[in-house]
């Protein structure tokens, strides 16, 4: 992480943000949306079909992953 907060420049050694193209740092996928003004953290979970990240429910998928895979283990 940069001065700037998280990048999708390659040259920084980013894969670039080749799903949306929205700018060159994380919080750019939510400018303009949100009123988030805190801190940008990653991994961003993204929704492609809304175009939304999903970082204000992280309660939600901590509960949905501590389940979701019970039936692949024994």
């Amino acid at each position: 992480m940069g001065e700037n907060g998280w990048t999708f420049d390659t040259a920084e050694g980013s894969s670039g943000d080749a799903v949306n193209g929205k700018g060159a740092f994380v919080r750019d996928l939510s400018a303009g949306r949100s009123k988030f003004t805190g801190r940008v953290t990653v991994p961003v979970l993204w929704d492609k079909q809304k175009k939304d990240d999903r970082q204000q429910r992280v309660v939600e998928i901590i509960r949905m992953l501590n389940s979701a895979f019970d039936a692949l283990h024994q």
